[in-house]
């Protein structure tokens, strides 16, 4: 993923040798149920078989029967399967998170030891003040009952994500599918 690409420096510090030493942690999220038709992911095994094995980073997906990738293909790059993703720093995703699958609570830093905002990418659908998603973006807002803007979740709206010319940098077209190969 190009995201990833641009930040080697954050990616090494979380290269460790000691299996006791915290990671980062990525996770991907299974989309929407109701979504049939959605069978992207946000990244490919082979990705995952890069970050795990050449940063040190952790990833963990929650399985989904439509993903374009297996759950085992992912397990074969070094992955692990997570019902919940809640130990994710980073949760990846493509469409809209459903609102009650938003983890809202901060996550431990692995640098610090110290609670942190979580980080969700996805295309939120938030950007052009679509109304039926602003219950979603309230999310990732300060509201009185969370009201520390360093422990609120973070959204990353892939939509945003532009060159200096403004034409977006993001997309999940061919590369973000494929085929699953059932092993027999």
């Amino acid at each position: 993923m190009p995201l990833l690409k641009r930040s080697p420096v954050i990616l090494r510090r979380c290269h460790s040798t000691a299996s006791s030493t915290p990671k980062l942690v990525i996770g991907i999220r299974k989309e929407d149920p109701s979504r049939t038709w959605e069978r992207r992911a946000p990244l490919t095994p082979d990705a995952v078989h890069r970050l795990v094995r050449s940063t040190g980073v952790d990833v963990l997906i929650q399985d989904c029967e439509r993903r374009a990738f297996c759950a085992s293909d992912y397990v074969k790059a070094g992955a692990q399967v997570h019902k919940t993703l809640e130990p994710a720093h980073i949760v990846l995703g493509i469409k809209e998170t459903p609102i009650n699958q938003v983890l809202t609570t901060p996550v431990i830093s692995p640098w610090t030891s110290k609670p942190v905002s979580r980080t969700h990418l996805m295309f939120s659908h938030t950007v052009k003040g679509q109304p039926y998603n602003m219950q979603l973006l309230s999310e990732f807002l300060a509201t009185p009952s969370r009201p520390d803007p360093h422990l609120l979740p973070r959204l990353i709206d892939y939509e945003l994500l532009t060159d200096d010319a403004g034409k977006r940098t993001v997309g999940f077209g061919w590369f973000a599918g494929g085929q699953c190969h059932p092993t027999v």
